[in-house]
């Protein structure tokens, strides 16, 4: 599975002039209560949370939109048994399920929902409209057997762990780190079989440290981009 990360450009501007980043780090553990706890009390605030305990079980036809951002399909028809065994699943979408199946699981306590890829090629989330965060949390369960690299990739940088050969049940906990903070992200998970899949819950978007207030230079030259950007705009609108 192949998960890669990158920036909306326009968005970023404004987030490094309040701090200046630098390589984008991911760290994957073995799940646990006690260790996601740990991950999350890393945290110096908390932009928006989601564990897809507010929404109702089916296959979704379009982008799923959630407190953390927009989930939606890479595409491909699923066509393993969690697709096949499901009434009136057609496998071209991703699916809210309410108990797990094939190894893939709720990670809330109490709770019982999570999002599924639902054997399609994976899932892109893009994060946005939440401030600015430097850091994100989430557990991934059954991707030990969905094949190929867990791999991340942003301004330049790549990293790889290798998943394979692991047991499909496992359930990971990943932190990914961007090194400054970021206004916008685009985090895709992608996988090249359409007869397995994995799930995600239990999502964090936030900071690990406070944020770095831009200090009036900084926000007279952002604003002072801005002016210039729409008024090119307005100019081609013109021609």
């Amino acid at each position: 599975m192949r998960l890669s990360v990158s920036f909306a450009a326009a968005a970023v501007a404004a987030a490094l002039l309040a701090a200046p980043a630098s390589a984008v780090s991911i760290s994957i553990s073995s799940f646990s209560p006690t260790g996601y706890a740990g991950a999350l009390g890393g945290f110096a605030s908390v932009a928006a949370s989601e564990d897809f305990e507010g929404f109702a079980r089916g296959e979704q036809g379009g982008p799923l939109a959630t407190s953390v951002g927009a989930f939606e399909t890479l595409g491909g028809t699923g066509s393993g048994s969690t697709v096949t065994g499901t009434r009136g699943n057609t496998g071209t979408g991703l699916y809210l399920r309410d108990r797990s199946t094939h190894g893939r699981s709720n990670t809330t306590t109490g709770g019982s929902n999570f999002l599924d890829s639902n054997d399609t090629f994976g899932m892109s989330w893009t994060i946005s409209g939440l401030g600015l965060f430097d850091s994100v949390l989430f557990n991934l369960s059954d991707v030990g057997d969905t094949g190929g690299n867990l791999s991340i990739s942003a301004g330049g940088t790549v990293l790889d762990t290798i998943l394979k050969g692991r047991s499909g049940s496992l359930i990971d906990t990943v932190l990914i780190s961007f090194g400054g903070f970021v206004g916008d992200a685009t985090i895709t998970l992608e996988k090249s079989k359409l007869n397995d899949g994995f799930a995600i819950d239990d999502v964090i978007v936030g900071s690990s440290v406070a944020a770095v207030p831009l200090p009036p230079a900084a926000l007279a030259l952002v604003a002072g981009l801005g002016a210039i950007f729409f008024a090119a705009r307005r100019r081609r609108a013109d021609a």
